[in-house]
């Protein structure tokens, strides 16, 4: 489990293909460690505006699982 805090979302636009955009979840844990996880669209617009945000997910992937 990992508590963010400073959290941003980042939309970056992919070069073509399927999957055009791709969205991020940026932040910093206790330790300031820096995180960047990927996320869906509608998790993106969900996360506008917060500030904090705790997510549980792989340690080695930083893969999401679900957010708390």
């Amino acid at each position: 489990m990992i508590h963010l805090t400073s959290v941003t979302e980042r939309e970056t636009n992919g070069l073509s293909g399927l999957i055009s955009h791709h969205y991020y979840l940026c932040g910093r844990d206790d330790e300031w460690t820096e995180y960047q996880m990927e996320i869906s669209s509608d998790e993106y617009y969900e996360l506008e505006g917060e500030e904090q945000v705790t997510v549980l997910c792989y340690p080695r992937t930083e893969r999401i699982l679900k957010f708390l």
